[in-house]
């Protein structure tokens, strides 16, 4: 059996992204009653993203995936 590595969020910059996401869609305690509604607050809060911030969100993806397959898992989790 292989190497079960640990949890990397750092390889997986989406993840930021989806907490991102659920952070504005229901800020305020918001809740919706329909799932239309729920629909209409995504669509609307992904437009509130800042196109830079997701390129940089994004950036540098390649280089931490290519250090993990060489030096391991442990090499971008900064301590």
């Amino acid at each position: 059996m292989g190497d079960n590595p640990p949890n990397v969020p750092q390889a997986r910059p989406i993840e930021n992204f989806w907490a991102n996401l659920d952070l504005k869609v229901y800020d305020k305690g918001w809740q919706a009653q329909t799932k239309m509604q729920l629909i209409r607050r995504i669509r609307n809060k992904l437009k509130d993203f800042d196109q830079k911030e997701l390129q940089t969100l994004m950036k540098g993806v390649r280089q931490k995936l290519r250090k993990i397959a060489d030096k391991g898992p442990y090499s971008v989790i900064p301590f």
